[in-house]
């Protein structure tokens, strides 16, 4: 694979993990004009050797032309993770076998990686899923099965609403992206069509690494609220005053 952190290869991977897809529907998906860029390089003959994509069947379109389809898979995603991977998330790769079975699965694929989701990610700008493609869908969904984690383990998603209501909050506050990345939209797109009861089926993250570290920072997080909620509680007179007038400014 290309060293170069800028490939439309990124592109292709990202926009093929939630189901199988044609080169021509991706032109069409990304706005491009012609297939030109998606073939020069040959991106999709070294996505297949380093076994990042796979080709799922051939389909007769009504011209007779035949398209292969094109899946994205993980079976050789551990290397260019140790490449692309930087600071606190690079934890996932300590845990890559859990964290592949949680990726890999349907669920999964069908919400964390629906292509409107990952458009909405990156602004609908090609370029930045040319940047962003291989690391950062796999970041936010395993962020955001971690925070699912939390959430359960601390009784905050006792109900769905509860839990589509909570999760944007928490996952924002220690979840960190880069500037140009559209989690918000990312977040709109995704959290409508979350389920709660298939989530608890990824309890088995607690004990990777990654889960552990954000467990630290969410129980820090909710100690500080709840010394913020004590402190509040014992005000009285002009200082609850005050403090309510400062709270509604921010």
């Amino acid at each position: 694979m290309d060293d170069n952190k800028v490939s439309m290869s990124a592109l292709i991977w990202a926009s093929c993990l939630d189901r199988p897809r044609t080169v021509g529907s991706l032109i069409s998906e990304w706005g491009y004009s012609s297939p030109t860029s998606f073939y020069r390089g040959n991106f999709i003959k070294e996505l297949l050797k380093e076994k990042l994509i796979e080709k799922k069947q051939e389909r007769i379109e009504k011209t007779g032309k035949r398209e292969i389809l094109y899946y994205s898979i993980f079976e050789g995603y551990d290397k260019i993770a140790k490449e692309r991977i930087k600071g606190k998330a690079k934890l996932i790769l300590n845990d890559m076998d859990v964290w592949k079975k949680v990726l890999n699965d349907d669920y999964i694929r069908s919400t964390f990686f629906e292509l409107e989701a990952i458009k909405e990610l990156f602004n609908k700008n090609p370029r930045l899923g040319q940047i962003y493609g291989f690391t950062i869908p796999v970041i936010i969904a395993v962020g955001l099965v971690s925070t699912t984690s939390n959430l359960l383990k601390h009784g905050l998603a006792t109900t769905k609403e509860e839990y589509k209501r909570s999760l944007p909050y928490i996952f924002e506050i220690y979840g960190g992206m880069v500037g140009d990345i559209n989690v918000e939209g990312y977040l709109k797109a995704v959290i409508p069509k979350l389920d709660l009861r298939i989530m608890k089926k990824f309890s088995f993250v607690n004990n990777t690494e990654y889960v552990k570290r954000t467990t630290e920072k969410f129980d820090k997080l909710l100690e500080g609220a709840g010394k913020l909620k004590k402190f509040l509680l014992n005000l009285s007179g002009e200082d609850k005053e005050i403090v309510a007038e400062i709270l509604e400014k921010l």
